[in-house]
């Protein structure tokens, strides 16, 4: 029998953090009420264990023993995973309360408590993409790969001619947004166009890509521009959310120990070159396979010059410029300057018209 996508991906139930209380008093101690349990903190920093098992959990923090007679008062509250500090600020939120002499408010973003009241701490996704995930994305599906314009709520979407998806080639990494080739496309068609792009994205990153605008969206046309064979989606249950990063050979990524194993295999993986061969062909395949279902037109190219053949004749795209086309470069002096996308987008329009 085949097991779910839930016993066979890497998953993580908890997290386990710890939070910091780095207490200052000259003569008033003070105390916070936590998960029910009065603790009285001693000068200097207190570690307590912090387990976090929802994306939106949410920890409430109450602290008295603050008064107007001791100026040297405060508790900076920090959330630590392992030895490394985290932003903690923008968990935060305090409300103050039975304070004398002061007006008792609310305060955003406020971790460093002067004041008796309550401390929220409102975990939230964008937060462990950040500080825990290396920049991974989490959804609560498993086809959705993270792209820089997120276009999800927005109706007006929904009946734009073509979908560019690929990854910082089609983002457009280091130019201006009108100078990526998903714009160029747009200008030279006049058509309404939607860059999916996403830096690092893998091949099979693409299909999964592909198959969410398929099944969320009705675009008339899709076209791939596809990456390196040199990378590998990694994906993961955190929590309650699904999580996706893409993994190359050199990847070097802060994450949860328990996904080490997983991401050291696809790196051995990635030096199997009949295998990550197969991968980027088998992830080719699959995107025209879903466009036909879905009766959308398909054009596939890809700046990867040792797999441009293997990309079937029929929705086969001009490839991508070689860079040593131009000596310019994007700012960041790597990636293709405008040169490169308005050369690619003259190639390919008379596939696309």
């Amino acid at each position: 029998m085949c097991k779910s996508i839930e016993e066979t991906m890497a998953r993580l139930r908890s997290l386990d953090l710890k939070i910091c209380f780095d207490t200052s008093f000259l003569s008033a101690p003070l105390k916070i009420k936590l998960n029910s349990k009065i603790i009285n903190l001693q000068k200097g920093k207190t570690f307590l264990p912090l387990t976090v098992s929802s994306i939106d959990q949410k920890i409430d923090i109450k602290f008295e023993g603050y008064v107007p007679e001791d100026k040297h008062q405060k508790i900076i509250v920090d959330i630590y995973d392992d030895d490394i500090k985290l932003d903690t600020v923008a968990l935060s939120t305090f409300k103050m309360e039975e304070n004398r002499y002061v007006d008792n408010i609310l305060l955003k973003d406020y971790n460093e408590i002067c004041f008796n009241g309550k401390l929220i701490l409102q975990f939230f996704k964008k937060w462990f993409e950040c500080n825990i995930l290396n920049g991974a994305n989490l959804c609560k599906d498993t086809t959705l790969i993270h792209w820089v314009q997120s276009y999800a709520d927005d109706i007006k979407i929904l009946n734009l001619d073509i979908f560019c998806i690929g990854d910082s080639f089609t983002v457009g990494q280091g130019v201006d947004k009108q100078d990526n080739w998903p714009a160029i496309l747009s200008l030279k068609t006049d058509a309404d166009n939607v860059n999916v792009g996403s830096g690092g994205l893998s091949a099979d990153g693409c299909l999964l890509n592909t198959k969410y605008v398929l099944d969320t969206f009705k675009p008339k046309i899709i076209i791939c521009l596809l990456p390196t064979r040199l990378r590998k989606i990694f994906k993961f249950k955190f929590l309650d959310f699904y999580g996706f990063i893409s993994i190359g050979i050199n990847s070097n990524l802060k994450m949860p120990t328990i996904f080490k194993k997983y991401i050291e295999k696809i790196k051995k993986e990635l030096l199997n070159d009949q295998y990550t061969k197969n991968n980027w062909i088998d992830s080719c395949k699959n995107i025209i396979k879903y466009c036909h279902y879905k009766d959308v037109k398909c054009f596939i190219s890809t700046w990867d010059e040792s797999m441009y053949e293997y990309i079937p004749e029929d929705v086969r795209l001009p490839r991508f410029p070689d860079l040593k086309m131009f000596k310019e470069r994007a700012t960041d002096g790597s990636h293709p300057h405008k040169k490169h996308y308005e050369v690619f987008v003259n190639s390919i329009l008379p596939y696309i018209q």
